[in-house]
């Protein structure tokens, strides 16, 4: 299950299937395709502004700056009940990315929403170890996404 939550408006230019919440969960599925992830978490994905990803970033990870993604997990609080995750990417952050990088905002907005579906099922960068099974993770789902035509 994952639902879609915008606080913020999508560029002007941005595709249709970004406003789709079915988009998302068809690239939820190829991240838990190629990560070997069995347990679908229930999702919520959080379109949010600078501002407000600001004031999260420095209250749960201590850094006072926008982020461009945020991931969060929260176990059940019955043992029936799914494990729960969100993910909040700040959308004029991946505006700005995307031009920085010269690709789509579709694009970013892609590796953001891999970036943080594979946090929220535990996967990691800062250690260089971590880093070297994630790295190759992130491009492997977007090889997939891309051969799939969901970008």
């Amino acid at each position: 299950m994952l639902q879609l939550i915008a606080h913020t408006p999508f560029p002007a230019r941005a595709s249709r299937v970004l406003r789709d919440a079915r988009w998302y969960a068809s690239l939820y599925a190829i991240v838990r395709v190629c990560a070997g992830i069995r347990k679908e978490y229930a999702l919520t994905v959080v379109l949010e502004g600078d501002e407000r990803v600001r004031e999260l970033n420095r209250v749960y990870r201590g850094h006072d700056k926008t982020t461009d993604v945020l991931s969060f997990t929260y176990p059940p609080l019955m043992p029936q009940e799914p494990v729960t995750g969100e993910v909040i990417i700040s959308v004029p952050q991946a505006v700005r990315q995307a031009k920085r990088y010269t690709t789509s905002f579709a694009q970013e907005m892609t590796r953001l929403l891999i970036h943080g579906f594979l946090h929220v099922h535990g996967f990691d960068h800062i250690r260089e170890k971590d880093r070297a099974i994630m790295r190759p993770l992130e491009r492997r789902v977007m090889y997939r996404a891309k051969k799939e035509e969901i970008l």
